[in-house]
């Protein structure tokens, strides 16, 4: 592990420190000797394979989870005791085998994808049209029926 300081104008007392691995990731954060109200401590520890696995700050804990292929497919916050902020939302993605995400989770709220041969036809906000070479011809908003039509040379 070895440490990197941070912009050494960042307060008063003198600059906080990052730790690190020799292989770049990030282990946490030190500030200076001194009162700092408004810096906090942040970690984040990560997997086999080298993803973040959790990420820690004053606000709670975010535990990230991953399929087979590296893709993010799940972000869920736990948040930390006494602390009176607002709550992100838990995430959850899902994709396809080939790789196109089918599907996003937001706290309650999801919201749906449809892919046909690696093209996105919707992505819930936007409809999309391919020519036949596979390029975009048009998007179209959904919600208002606004168009958007593209041309290629």
């Amino acid at each position: 592990m070895f440490l990197v300081p941070l912009a050494p104008n960042f307060c008063k007392v003198g600059p906080p420190v990052i730790s690190s691995t020799h292989s770049g990731h990030v282990l946490g954060t030190t500030p200076p000797m001194g009162p700092l109200p408004s810096f906090a401590q942040y970690s984040w520890t990560y997997d086999a394979a080298g993803r973040v696995d959790l990420f820690t700050a004053p606000e709670g804990v975010f535990d990230y989870g991953y399929d087979n292929t590296h893709q993010l497919t799940s972000a869920t916050f736990t948040l930390a005791g006494g602390y009176t902020g607002g709550t992100p939302a838990s995430e959850a993605f899902d994709f396809d085998l080939t790789g196109n995400r089918n599907s996003q989770t937001v706290g309650t709220s999801t919201t749906t994808t449809t892919v046909d041969r690696n093209r996105l036809l919707s992505d819930g906000t936007y409809s999309y049209v391919y020519d036949g070479e596979g390029n975009r011809y048009s998007s179209t908003e959904i919600a208002t029926g606004k168009t958007i039509l593209y041309t290629w040379d």
